[in-house]
């Protein structure tokens, strides 16, 4: 009678008990990673020293993505254009070897100049031209450069991306 008892306990209380582990609702439903990379204008090769936020040339892209609650996939550029450009009117990211040499990754125009000396992208959501794996593994392959866009007949200005950081998808709970 008492087996009987705690048999059916177990078979009342498991099913609950694995029931509220999965409809928990302080779990996290979100995950967050990130990739930050580094170049100065003019420079062709991937960067191995620190580059300054205020040196000129300095170009910091920002990569983030959330998947789950809210998804994103968001692209942050700002660079210090001073002694290189007066204006900017587009920023591109582009592939850099063979394959496809040269192809579009990203662009913006949704930017404004501080202080005319550095020209700060908004978060603007990736919309292409490629897929967004494809952007994220080019740039983690270190296989990109960026080019700013004036606006007037001078050629775009170039600077090879180099990853500075990264972190792998992690719990974004607020």
């Amino acid at each position: 009678m008492m087996f009987s008892r705690s048999l059916r306990s177990v078979f009342l209380v498991a099913p609950l008990a694995l029931c509220s582990a999965c409809l928990n609702p302080y779990a996290c439903r979100a995950e967050y990673r990130f990739a930050e990379y580094k170049g100065i204008l003019g420079v062709d090769e991937p960067i191995e020293r620190e580059v300054g936020q205020r040196e000129p040339g300095r170009v910091y892209l920002s990569v983030n993505q959330q998947r789950g609650v809210d998804p994103y996939e968001q692209v942050l550029v700002s660079v210090n254009v001073w002694g290189f450009v007066d204006s900017v009117s587009e920023v591109h990211v582009h592939r850099a070897t063979a394959p496809n040499v040269g192809r579009l990754l990203f662009s913006s125009t949704s930017g404004y100049m501080v202080r005319d000396s550095v020209w700060n992208g908004y978060p603007q959501a990736h919309s292409g031209p490629v897929s967004w794996s494809e952007l994220w593994s080019t740039l983690e392959d270190g296989d990109a450069y960026m080019e700013l866009h004036t606006g007037t007949s001078l050629p775009p200005v170039r600077a090879r991306l180099t990853q500075v950081r990264s972190g792998p998808y992690q719990p974004a709970c607020t």
